[in-house]
C-alpha cells in the first residue's frame, strides 16, 4: 500500500495548475505544463514582498504573489531562509523517494510542513503508434508539493490537516486548491491519506471540498538521510551524468531542484519530534 509518511497529501489526482482564482473546468494543456521540463533562471525566484508562511492558506497567498507560470523549483528557491528540514528514504509512500539520493524532503515552518522530492519518477507508457511500452520521465507533467499543518487535539499522537498542490501553477489559485486535489478512497468515505494515517476526520470545508485531519506520521530514524550526504549530492550533481532510470538524461532537473533547495541560503537539519507516530 502506498502511503504518505509524515505529511500525506496523498498524491492522488493532483493537477495543480488552476486557471484562475476560482475553480475552472478547463484543464491545462501539455504545452502549458511543459514549462517545468526545461531549465530556468532561479535568481528571479525570490520571496514575495510582505508575504509570510504560517499555514496552508498562506502557501496559496505566497504562490499567488509570485510570477506565473510558477514551477516547483522556483517555489522552493523562494522559501525563506534559514530552512529547517529533514529528509527520508520512503519508498512506500504516495510521494516516494527515488533512491537514497532523491529522498523526500520535509520543510518545517513552525506548524506548517511542505514536502517534495528532487527528482520526478518514470512510468512505462504505451507508444500510441508502435504499441511498445516506453519508460517515460514525469509522464503526467506534474510536480507534487504535499502540505500539512499541525493542529492541537487531545489525541496521543500529533494530528495534521492534509493538502497538496501540483506544479507548475499557471494562474492564481483559490484557497480551496490545496484540498481539491486530495484523492478520495475507492468508497469515497474518506481520503487515501486515511488508509495509513489513522483517526481521519473531516474538520472543515473550503468551498465544497473537505478538509481532512489525521495522525501525523514519520519514518523510522534509520530511514533519515543526513544533511552531509545531501549537501554532497548537491555539490556533486552533474547534469551530464544520468542517475535516473530512463535512457534520456533528466539530471538537469535534479540538479536544479537541489540548487533551488540547498543553494539559496542557510539550512538547519532537524530530527522529527517524538510525539509523531512512526510509520510501520
Amino acid at each position: 500500500m502506498a502511503c504518505g509518511a509524515l505529511m500525506a497529501g496523498c498524491a492522488g489526482t493532483s493537477v495543480g495548475a488552476s486557471s484562475g482564482a476560482t475553480a475552472s473546468s478547463s484543464a491545462p494543456s501539455t504545452e502549458d505544463l511543459a514549462i517545468a521540463h526545461r531549465p530556468e533562471d532561479l535568481s528571479q525566484c525570490t520571496p514575495p514582498a510582505g508575504a509570510a508562511l504560517s499555514d496552508i492558506a498562506s502557501v496559496v497567498d505566497w504562490i499567488n504573489a509570485m510570477p506565473k507560470p510558477l514551477t516547483l523549483a522556483c517555489f522552493v528557491a523562494s522559501l525563506p531562509r534559514p530552512i529547517t528540514y529533514n529528509a527520508t528514504q520512503s519508498n512506500f509512500s504516495a510521494q516516494p523517494s527515488i533512491g537514497r539520493h532523491n529522498p523526500r524532503i520535509f520543510v518545517k515552518v513552525d506548524k506548517l510542513w511542505l514536502s517534495f522530492v528532487p527528482q520526478e519518477g518514470a512510468s512505462r507508457l504505451e507508444d500510441p503508434t508502435t504499441g511498445e511500452e516506453i519508460l517515460t520521465w514525469d509522464p503526467d507533467n506534474i510536480q507534487l508539493l504535499e502540505l500539512s499543518y499541525e493542529v492541537d487535539t487531545n489525541r496521543q499522537f500529533q494530528q495534521t490537516l492534509k493538502a497538496e498542490l501540483g506544479f507548475p501553477v499557471l494562474a492564481a489559485l483559490p484557497y480551496s486548491a490545496p484540498y481539491s486535489k486530495v484523492a478520495m478512497n475507492t468508497n469515497r468515505t474518506g481520503s487515501l491519506c486515511g488508509d495509513c494515517h489513522g483517526s481521519e476526520t473531516i474538520v472543515d470545508f473550503v468551498d465544497e471540498y473537505p478538509v481532512f485531519r489525521s495522525t501525523m506520521l514519520r519514518n523510522a530514524a534509520s530511514q533519515e538521510i543526513s544533511h552531509g550526504y545531501l549537501v554532497n549530492q548537491y555539490l556533486t550533481c552533474d547534469p551530464a551524468i544520468n542517475t535516473g532510470y530512463t535512457d534520456e538524461n533528466y539530471e538537469w532537473y535534479r540538479c536544479q531542484m537541489l540548487e533551488a533547495f540547498f543553494g539559496q541560503g542557510q539550512m538547519i537539519w532537524e530530527s522529527f519530534k517524538e510525539d509523531i507516530a512512526v510509520f510501520r
